[in-house]
Order: structure tokens, then sequence, then C-alpha cells
């Protein structure tokens, strides 16, 4: 969880005058002053751990003429600052926005995002993220699709999750287990065993799977492709637990 609240200020500080270029109504949305679909308004958050080196982000982006959201959190340190070699990294883009009356003042932003709340002001905020999919090994599956009795329908990412076995010598998926929800609120639990893999320029595999499908056995790939230099590091990981 990280938990960040800009520090008070004084009494005197929080006074508003005329002169005062924000009011607290800036503390909530903003009305776009015409229909432009790329019209955004954004929530950004820093915070840092000065004697870890550590900076850390937290940046919504509201589409609001979209009704959709492409929110961001991560944090880097001194070893890398490309995507692959940060402490965390997260983004879901165009999550739908359902709240027909959403309050940038008191909002949790959809699709596993953090959560925005005023205690003062211009002045304090309370904010709060939990990356609960990934708690016990699960992991959040980003896109897909569900195919069951004959239809297909997208899957919901805010729902489904996926926790992944991997082979400590080789870093590949060994064995899959997948909680899978789609729009229409139809479930599958399944689990999968690797069968064969094809490894193009190290960075993870492709791998033919085995799927219990509880009833029924099905076939298909699982497609693990990393950045070789993360998937290098994620494979060492493995191999030092070991």
């Amino acid at each position: 969880m990280v938990r960040a609240a800009p520090s008070g200020a004084t009494a005197a500080a929080t006074q508003i005058t005329a002169d005062t270029p924000f009011g607290p109504e800036d503390d909530q949305f903003h009305r776009s002053p015409d229909d432009n679909p790329y019209w955004a308004e954004t929530t950004w958050w820093s915070f840092n751990i000065p004697e870890r080196k550590i900076g850390g982000w937290l940046h919504g982006q509201f589409n609001t003429n979209r009704d959709t959201v492409t929110w961001r959190v991560y944090v880097w340190d001194p070893r890398g600052a490309e995507q692959s070699d940060l402490r965390y990294f997260r983004m879901a883009t165009d999550v739908p926005v359902t709240d027909p009356a959403p309050d940038l003042r008191d909002i949790t932003i959809p699709g596993g995002g953090f959560s925005v709340k005023m205690i003062r002001p211009l002045r304090d905020y309370e904010i709060e993220f939990e990356d609960s999919a990934d708690a016990a090994g699960w992991a959040p599956l980003n896109h897909g699709w569900l195919l069951q009795d004959g239809r297909f329908e997208l899957l919901d990412k805010s729902a489904s999750r996926m926790k992944n076995y991997r082979d400590p010598l080789t870093g590949w998926s060994s064995h899959m287990q997948v909680d899978l929800v789609d729009v229409r609120g139809r479930t599958l639990g399944a689990e999968g065993i690797a069968a064969s893999h094809i490894c193009e320029r190290g960075g993870g595999s492709t791998a033919l799977m085995r799927w219990d499908l509880g009833s029924e056995i099905g076939w298909g790939e699982d497609q693990d492709i990393w950045h070789p230099k993360h998937f290098a590091r994620m494979r060492d990981a493995l191999q030092a637990v070991r």
C-alpha cells in the first residue's frame, strides 16, 4: 500500500482571497469547453524515500468526454530508468468510468487504481494504492476474451486474474491457474500445463498449453514474452530463491 499526504500549511497560507489563483472548486473536475474526445484532466501525486533514493508517481488521466481514465503507478531507484528496470510499474489504459457523477475530491480510480480523498481544500489529501491482484502470487489479466456457449466476450480485466508457476532453471511457464470473468459476468476457472516451448531472443517463451476445463480438455498457447533484460533479472531471482 502507498499512503501519501502533502504536509500541512499555516492557517494564513490557506486563506482564499480575490488574488488567489485557485479556489476549493478546483479540487473537483472542470467542465470541458467542448466535446473534444482528447480533453483530459489529471490527478498527479509524487512521493520519495530519500534514504533509499526511491521516487514514485501516481498519475491518473481522465478523458471525461469519453468517460474513460488511464492510470499508472510506478516506483524507481538508481538501478534503472527504463520501464523494464523500475522497482514497480502498473498501468491500465482507457478504463471505463461508470460513475455518473465522479467526484475528484473523493474517488477510487476504477480498474484497480489508486484513491484520492481531500482532507482540506487545496492543502491536504490522502492517497492510497494497494496492488491486491499480485498478492499471494496472483497477477491481473489485462486483455483477452472468453468463448463460452459459442459466444465471444471481452474479459473484465478488473476481475480476471492468473497465477503463473515457473521453472526456476529456465524461467518459463510450467503451470498456470486462471480465474476469468467476462464483461457479461460469465466465469471460468482453468488450469494449464505447459507441454512444449519456443523461445526467441532470450525474452520468455511461447508455450503449448494443455488446459483442464473441468469436464473438458483444451489446447492453446501462453505467449509469455518479456524484455530480455527484465526476463534475465526475473530468472536470476528464481534461481536465487532456489
